[in-house]
């Protein structure tokens, strides 16, 4: 997996954008260790996770929402992000890639609680 991601990001080197941005399991509810260690992992490739930001993945067919992390690959090394371009950036995924409304509940639960400026840690 490490060589895998490692080529993602030599070839997204070669493209004009500023972050990357993942969803990964929180290892904080269950303080599971394989979830940490995931976390860990992306770490080391030098993402970083938004603190403070609490991001739930809407369910799957049937499926219970799972609580997640975003973390981010930032080409600027940047150890903050403006709280409006991570809400707008939620909205889109939520969008565009899980086609929930605007008006989503779960949505509406994972932009309440943005900060207006968040660490990258």
């Amino acid at each position: 997996m490490s060589i895998f991601l490692k080529n993602i990001f030599s070839i997204i080197d070669d493209i004009q954008f500023e972050y990357l941005l993942g969803e990964v399991e929180s290892p904080y509810l269950e303080l599971d260790k394989s979830k940490t260690r995931r976390v860990n992992f992306f770490k080391r490739l030098g993402m970083k996770e938004l603190k403070d930001v609490r991001y739930i993945l809407p369910p799957f067919q049937g499926t219970s929402p799972t609580e997640m992390i975003l973390m981010v690959f930032s080409k600027m090394g940047e150890n903050r992000l403006i709280g409006d371009e991570v809400r707008n950036i939620i909205i889109r995924i939520f969008s565009e890639i899980y086609n929930r409304d605007e008006d989503d509940e779960i949505l509406a639960l994972n932009l309440k609680g943005i900060p207006d400026l968040i660490r990258l840690i």
